[in-house]
């Protein structure tokens, strides 16, 4: 979403700007999932079930790791 301002100086002169600001995360409808694991949980937002529990077996594919 973008907001523009503007102030009026003394004069002719004015001071302007445009703020760009993302959408609200709360403003996303429908469940979020998280991988989860004994001791851990991701930390992403995931919109399927199934992108959640991939996202767990990276994380235990990584802990395994030497």
């Amino acid at each position: 979403m973008r907001l523009g301002w503007h102030v009026h100086l003394l004069g002719p002169f004015t001071l302007g700007g445009t703020i760009w600001r993302s959408r609200s995360r709360s403003r996303r409808r429908g469940p979020v999932y998280h991988g989860t694991l004994p001791g851990w949980q991701c930390p992403h937002d995931h919109r399927r079930e199934d992108t959640a529990q991939a996202c767990a077996q990276r994380e235990a594919r990584r802990r395994l790791r030497p």
